[in-house]
């Protein structure tokens, strides 16, 4: 809303002194002069009227005054209309003095195409890239969380595809977040109908807060929009399994082969060491022999925190079995469908598990064998847990995985977390059993 009022450089004046106006929307203010001039004596400042005074002598100066008024709103709606973004008092300004001589070259800014919602996506990840666009701790964003945006973006396009429209950036409000949202909750990820999961919309719904964010930081939309709209990004814990020392002791004994060899040895490495898969990729050669005896000292992919990981003597054997030099880790796929055929042949994973997620905003169970949920991130989890069951100091796993709280950790572990409380009361049951046999 445009909100303009009329107002005397020098009221207390006496004499003429100049009429200027100030120009107030979106939180910006602009001071424009008309190049009118009048006796203070006939100006009316009293109960906030700031006119000249209604006398006949005023007529002609008032009308002048209406006038350019209707010009600073005329002017204001073409800016706002053809501008990314926010209209800035200096373009204001020159705009409307641009307009009030024609045949004058005004000195104003560049007037741009208003972006569309993709337009700023590639931007928002170009500057993410580049380094233009920082993390909150004035660092630059790792490659592993701009993947999301790309994802996320690519929902998007699909979101349009199926609206048939194609929608600006400044279009958002509360309607459009809502669409979108009920979009990637609907949305089929195969043949099957099988819908994303709470915790992959709430992922993409995140990008989107953090786009916004970047629009506001960069004045291309209103700053009190992520204020006046409902944008909510839900998560839900997840079940997940992970492979005990056990399961990981006959994983190192059975023989496997080819590239399947391979992804077993990254994924032991990975298991010793609590490596997340993209560090695991970057682990050099060189890295390794010059701390192979004691400890690996990495910075994470992910967080940028530096972490100092133990050697555990299977790592050593797996070392020497490749003749001291590290094997290429595959690309995640691949990885993933190999560790499918191992995690097979490990008998204890043929057991059932039931994972619960919610999908289209309904609680879904899936009851398949323990194999069938091994993926890459298992062996970090499998570090973690199998630690904590080892009755190792929370904050010291926390050290060595990076976790930054508490919470956040125990949920990471929840399988580890709910067997050792059964064991532990399993384990009261059979001391009470033989206090009682006893007496």
């Amino acid at each position: 809303m445009l909100r303009i009022h009329w107002l005397l450089r020098n009221p207390r004046k006496k004499g003429k002194t100049a009429i200027y106006f100030t120009v107030r929307y979106d939180g910006q203010v602009a001071q424009i002069f008309p190049k009118e001039s009048i006796e203070t004596s006939l100006w009316n400042n009293k109960d906030n009227s700031n006119r000249p005074k209604p006398i006949a002598i005023n007529k002609p100066l008032e009308m002048r005054l209406i006038e350019f008024e209707a010009l600073i709103r005329k002017v204001y709606k073409e800016l706002a209309e053809k501008t990314i973004g926010i209209v800035s008092p200096k373009l204001l300004k020159s705009s409307v003095y641009a307009a009030m001589c024609p045949n004058k070259v005004a000195n104003s800014e560049v007037v741009l195409k208003k972006l569309t919602v993709v337009e700023f996506f590639e931007k928002f990840i170009k500057d993410s890239e580049t380094g233009v666009r920082l993390s909150p701790n004035e660092t630059k964003i790792k490659d592993n969380s701009i993947k999301p945006y790309y994802s996320t973006m690519k929902h998007f396009m699909e979101f349009q595809k199926q609206n048939r429209k194609v929608y600006l950036f400044d279009d958002f409000n509360q309607e459009l977040i809502t669409n979108f949202n009920q979009y990637l909750i609907a949305f089929k990820v195969d043949e099957l109908g099988k819908t994303l999961s709470r915790n992959a919309v709430g992922k993409y719904m995140q990008v989107l807060k953090t786009m916004l964010r970047y629009g506001q930081q960069l004045k291309l939309i209103s700053p009190t929009l992520l204020l006046e709209v409902v944008l909510r990004v839900r998560r839900e814990k997840s079940d997940n399994i992970f492979l005990d020392e056990n399961d990981l002791a006959v994983m190192a004994t059975n023989h496997y082969e080819g590239i399947t060899d391979v992804v077993r040895s990254l994924f032991l490495i990975s298991a010793y060491t609590g490596m997340r898969w993209g560090d695991l990729e970057r682990l050099t050669q060189n890295q390794f022999e010059k701390q192979f005896q004691k400890y690996i000292e990495q910075v994470q992919g992910k967080t940028n925190g530096i972490v100092t990981l133990p050697i555990h003597p299977n790592i050593k054997k797996i070392y020497e079995k490749y003749g001291k030099t590290l094997p290429k880790c595959p690309c995640n796929q691949v990885f993933n469908k190999q560790l499918k055929i191992i995690a097979k042949t490990i008998p204890s994973l043929s057991q059932p598990f039931t994972k619960r997620t919610t999908r289209s905003n309904e609680k879904k169970t899936d009851r398949k064998e323990r194999w069938n949920f091994v993926s890459a991130h298992t062996a970090r989890r499998s570090f973690c847990s199998n630690l904590y069951l080892q009755g190792i100091d929370t904050e010291v796993i926390m050290s060595l995985s990076g976790h930054s709280t508490e919470r956040s950790f125990r949920l990471y572990i929840a399988e580890a977390v709910r067997r050792k409380q059964a064991d532990y009361i399993n384990k009261r049951f059979y001391e009470n059993n033989d206090d009682e046999s006893a007496a």
